[in-house]
């Protein structure tokens, strides 16, 4: 149910004609910390003993040793930063920013939050994943804003279909109804009971069907 968090490896290897530059690097440990619902998960990543002889460095090149190790200290940061990001589950409903909890307020009032999944970013805003008791799906947004929505067994709500979409999809899809809507800046998807996905720019227009 978790996912499973993989590892690159980064192993540099430098030429002969570089070899004045290094000598450092020596028990690096680096320790992550995972965090999935009430749980913290230690992922350890040792690099041990990983120490390059360092050569007598010419007197013409005095700061290749200094830019090579801001080099691999840059690396090996973005590393840990991309992998150590922490996942919670809630029902606590005051994690939501308030559009998106006046829009679950407004449109399924009498459908009951059964947990709330808080997606942890960090170079972007929060994404919220709430699944209600009838098991609507909802994403949002750091700004609240809905972007995905799907109701497998109910439909998604007539009001919540833009209306050009609607109309369109009522004039050429007869007895179908919307099973899941999702947006982006590039426009809107569609997802039908009979199968199909129908795809509308961001003016609405309807671009093409896909199976």
């Amino acid at each position: 149910m978790y996912p499973l968090f993989g590892v690159c490896s980064l192993i540099l290897f430098f030429h002969e004609s570089v070899n004045e530059n290094i000598g450092f690097l020596e028990d690096l440990h680096i320790h992550l910390f995972v965090r999935t619902e009430n749980f913290f998960f230690l992922q350890a990543f040792e690099f041990w003993n990983l120490s390059l002889t360092l050569r007598e460095t010419p007197k013409d090149k005095p700061m290749k040793h200094s830019k090579l190790t801001l080099l691999l200290c840059a690396i090996f940061s973005f590393a840990a930063i991309s992998i150590a990001r922490a996942d919670t589950v809630t029902r606590d409903a005051s994690v939501l920013p308030a559009p998106a909890t006046q829009f679950i307020q407004t449109n399924f009032k009498d459908d009951a939050i059964s947990h709330i999944k808080v997606e942890s970013h960090f170079f972007s805003a929060n994404e919220y994943e709430v699944v209600l008791n009838s098991g609507v799906e909802i994403e949002f947004g750091g700004d609240g804003q809905w972007k995905s929505i799907e109701a497998k067994k109910t439909g998604v709500p007539a009001a919540l279909v833009p209306e050009p979409i609607a109309k369109y999809l009522a004039a050429n899809f007869l007895n179908t109804t919307v099973k899941k809507i999702k947006r982006d800046r590039h426009g809107y998807e569609v997802e039908l009971s009979s199968g199909l996905e129908a795809k509308f720019d961001k003016q609405m227009k309807f671009l093409r069907l896909d199976d």
